[in-house]
């Protein structure tokens, strides 16, 4: 490693290093303020809810991981140009290529940071995180199966698949049984919503009841749902499909694809989880030619706002581009990949540019 590498990792690091803990902390902030709305549930308390922040924040920071690497560069840079040494660099012999190009090795061990999180610590504390959730919350015993979560409502069961967007229980079987602890009715639904007004309501219903005279079949597009559980509840269906590994979400895939399920959801946090590190470096090298283009004359300040606003387009296309695919059945490896492979084509001709200037 060069000099000029030493000394750009190292001012990268630091900027980085600021970026990441304020965003973390600023998430985390709003994940507590969130949690405090399930305090007093059960035995979950402001101990509980703040332990499994701190737990969350390992995710937090694989999600948070691109942004805080553009604006901890655009950090960096920018003060290496507001004190002249940008153009010091030029000035001996160094490219913007040679300039992005160690940018980018300083970038490898946050890399290998980011594949180790998403592997192995992320899902591993995650999971601690809401065990303890649901144990504080939960009022009745839960039983994890290959085919999904099975609860205990009341004196009836309810088998949830999966869940989507943390208060959608999605293929779902419910087993009513009767005083003497028969089977009187057996539901399968598409998914459930609750309406605070309403309570649930199960979707795409298909009914089975059970008597001594015979047995009876209809189907519902939509009907109401008596049950006990609350959305506070739902923390004990199984982890979304985003926050496991993604070594597990292969596994997962398979195992559904031979059961005829559908995949799309965890092809897409597969593909997500991916799309990260090359987002992450495609942010980093985005940073570097936007450093010495036009705005090089601007200020320190105004330069970190609109980095900070081009973070905050890259995440909402990010998110924008999965949920179009799942609804236009794009295949999920596009539409992970797209923005950042976008950005980075949009910072390897900006940086073409910058070489030209």
């Amino acid at each position: 490693m060069s000099t000029l590498d030493r000394y750009i990792a190292r001012s990268f690091y630091r900027g980085f290093t600021l970026v990441v803990l304020v965003l973390v902390t600023l998430f985390s902030f709003a994940a507590f303020v969130q949690e405090l709305n399930d305090v007093g549930t059960g035995d979950y308390g402001v101990f509980e809810a703040a332990l499994y922040v701190i737990l969350t924040i390992p995710r937090r920071f694989f999600d948070l991981a691109p942004v805080s690497g553009l604006l901890g560069a655009l950090f960096s840079l920018g003060s290496l140009a507001a004190e002249s040494e940008l153009i010091a660099m030029r000035s001996i012999g160094a490219s913007v290529s040679q300039i992005a190009s160690s940018s980018l090795k300083a970038a490898v061990p946050v890399v290998l940071l980011m594949v180790l999180v998403a592997q192995w610590i992320g899902p591993k504390y995650e999971k601690e995180a809401r065990s303890l959730r649901s144990a504080a919350i939960s009022k009745g015993p839960a039983l994890e199966t290959s085919e999904g979560f099975w609860l205990k409502d009341g004196r009836n069961f309810v088998r949830i698949g999966t869940l989507l967007g943390g208060n959608i229980p999605t293929d779902l079987i419910v087993l009513e049984l009767d005083s003497f602890g028969r089977l009187k009715r057996y539901l399968v639904a598409a998914d459930a919503i609750f309406d605070d007004g309403e309570g649930w309501r199960l979707r795409q219903v298909s009914e089975t009841r059970f008597t001594d005279i015979g047995n009876t079949y209809d189907q519902f597009d939509e009907m109401p749902w008596k049950s006990e559980l609350s959305l506070a509840e739902l923390s004990k269906v199984p982890l979304a499909p985003e926050t496991l590994a993604p070594t597990v979400l292969i596994k997962e895939i398979r195992h559904r694809l031979a059961r005829g399920l559908a995949t799309e959801r965890h092809a897409l946090a597969f593909w997500y989880m991916v799309s990260r590190p090359i987002s992450f470096l495609a942010m980093l090298l985005f940073a570097v030619p936007f450093v010495f283009s036009s705005l090089r004359d601007s200020s320190h300040g105004r330069r970190t706002v609109l980095g900070a606003v081009i973070g905050v387009l890259a995440y909402l296309l990010d998110q924008i581009s999965g949920f179009a695919g799942l609804i236009f059945t794009v295949h999920p490896a596009f539409t992970a990949l797209f923005p950042p492979v976008l950005i980075g084509c949009v910072a390897l001709a900006l940086l073409v540019r910058a070489e030209r200037l």
